[in-house]
């Protein structure tokens, strides 16, 4: 696989993107943002826009390899305004029992991809999918970010090892956009 230069800045040429595919072809593209080209924002996306999503299932379906991991991970899945998946970028990666979350990171790459939305996500290793005191204050404040930054919140989902759950389903408050259609 040969690597290309761009800007004084390496990456990868496209490749497959990871989630068995779902995404098809991903494409990196990379735009200039200081004087003389030295740096460059890149952003890697898919060729053409992944599955619709409409129930907190098929969140599930898309993240379940992380339902076995080791620790938590967190996810942004960057929606258009079909709520097709246009990107998935895995935000945070914590430990056994927690994930360090920032705003800042998980809007940072929604706007870089021009999502119209977002649903969020993040594995239970434990395997029960139950949310935390944590896990809702968290939801919490990314509401009110996305409401403030134009980036609604769709949903927020839990991935445990034989089911998940979606706080939105569940009557948490604050998420923006219509309901899914179930």
């Amino acid at each position: 696989m040969k690597r290309r230069r761009l800007g004084g800045v390496r990456f990868a040429p496209p490749r497959t993107a990871p989630y068995g595919g779902l995404l098809g072809r991903a494409v990196t593209s990379c735009r200039p943002v200081t004087p003389g080209k030295a740096i460059s924002v890149c952003v890697t996306r898919p060729d053409k826009p992944g599955p619709a999503l409409r129930s907190a299932d098929d969140v599930c379906r898309l993240l379940k390899r992380s339902a076995n991991a080791d620790r938590e991970s967190f996810f942004a899945l960057h929606l258009d305004v079909g709520n097709r998946v246009i990107g998935i970028e895995e935000v945070a990666r914590g430990t056994l029992a927690a994930v360090e979350v920032s705003p800042r990171e998980v809007f940072k790459s929604a706007f870089l991809s021009n999502a119209a939305s977002l649903i969020v996500a993040h594995n239970h290793p434990s395997g029960a999918p139950e949310p935390s005191a944590m896990d809702l204050e968290m939801t919490r404040k990314l509401n009110e970010a996305g409401k403030l930054l134009g980036v609604p919140v769709r949903d927020h989902v839990i991935i445990g090892a034989e089911s998940c759950i979606s706080l939105r389903e569940r009557g948490v408050s604050g998420f923006g956009g219509p309901r899914r259609r179930r």
